[in-house]
């Protein structure tokens, strides 16, 4: 798991690059987010933040990262998932939103295969965007 985190986070660098390039604007800020942010706060800029999401994935069993729940007044999915496997058989699934208008979201992501019974994982965020919040990084709620 710390080697399929520590390859997450070098792949969501060089999406940094990508996003710096194509988000232009000199207030862009960027927030990353892995398995182990399951359930944390997330804060952003309303139209300057971009959230990449990078999550373990099994696309060898047919099951996919896709967005079940997102309020789409507050993020955008930009992009399709993008899913590398790497030699030793872990995958990665990168997924990237924008922030667009102030307000809150759950964003819920399920693990599944198309329309099948499940989800077989979920992964849920609570996403606040602008008012008082300030960028940050994923914080656990307490308790």
């Amino acid at each position: 798991m710390k080697r399929t985190l520590i390859t997450a986070l070098i792949l969501a660098s060089a999406l940094a690059i990508f996003v710096s390039q194509a988000f232009a604007a000199p207030k862009t800020h960027l927030v990353y987010v892995t398995d182990v942010d399951a359930n944390a706060a997330v804060g952003l800029l309303p139209n300057a933040g971009v959230m990449v999401v990078a999550l373990e994935s099994k696309p060898a069993t047919g099951l996919t990262w896709q967005v079940k729940s997102m309020n789409a007044n507050v993020l955008e999915q930009v992009g399709k998932p993008f899913t590398r496997t790497f030699k030793n058989g872990k995958a990665v699934t990168t997924m990237m939103f924008k922030a667009l208008n102030a307000g809150t979201d759950d964003l819920v992501l399920h693990l599944s295969k198309g329309q099948s019974k499940g989800p077989f994982e979920e992964f849920k965020l609570h996403v606040k965007v602008g008012g008082d919040v300030q960028p940050t990084t994923p914080i656990k709620p307490q308790g």
